[in-house]
């Protein structure tokens, strides 16, 4: 070894010289490093129950219109909430104040709708939306029980609750759908 210079003190080139003779391993005793692997794997159960408890509604919306008496409504919804429709009698219409009322319908009240119809009525920047995800679409009419206020008359959203599915199934069957297109 060439001789050191006078910058470094003996005591501490001896010192890093036999340093591999005293190093010990690195120790992980302590509890939170023993108890980690368990915490994480809890943590994942509870993930994964909550994943199967939690439900997440499917809906199906559109544009609707509340007329200038405050009761009549006429709507656009996808043909997918048709037999849904008929089947419950119910839309529910988020009004432009934030309320959201309830609209009971007999199923004379639905039929299709043409689109073009329906952009003349609606606006052409909804039914667009639509078409992107229906290839037809169901008019909806109805009246409501108690009119609403005039604030909250002109254009709000029908939706339609088509059903109910737990969370992780749902995400895992998007998460499969996408991974197998691409």
């Amino acid at each position: 070894m060439p001789e050191p210079s006078g910058l470094f003190r003996r005591e501490a080139l001896e010192h890093r010289a036999d340093a591999h003779l005293r190093a010990e391993p690195l120790r992980l005793g302590s509890r939170w490093g023993r108890r980690a692997p368990l915490g994480l794997l809890g943590l994942f159960a509870a993930a994964t129950v909550a994943g199967l408890v939690v439900h997440v509604d499917e809906r199906a919306s559109g544009p609707s219109l509340v007329g200038a008496d405050g009761t009549a409504v006429q709507g656009v919804l996808p043909a997918s909430a048709r037999d849904r429709l008929i089947a419950t009698g119910r839309v529910d219409l988020d009004l432009p104040g934030g309320r959201r009322v309830t609209l009971r319908i007999d199923p004379g009240g639905v039929g299709t709708v043409d689109a073009g119809d329906a952009a003349r009525r609606f606006g052409r920047g909804e039914v667009a939306g639509l078409l992107a995800t229906s290839t037809s679409l169901i008019g909806v009419e109805g009246r409501l029980g108690v009119p609403v206020a005039p604030a909250e008359r002109g254009r709000a959203r029908a939706s339609v609750r088509l059903g109910s599915q737990a969370l992780l199934p749902m995400l895992l069957s998007g998460l499969l759908d996408r991974g197998a297109g691409t």
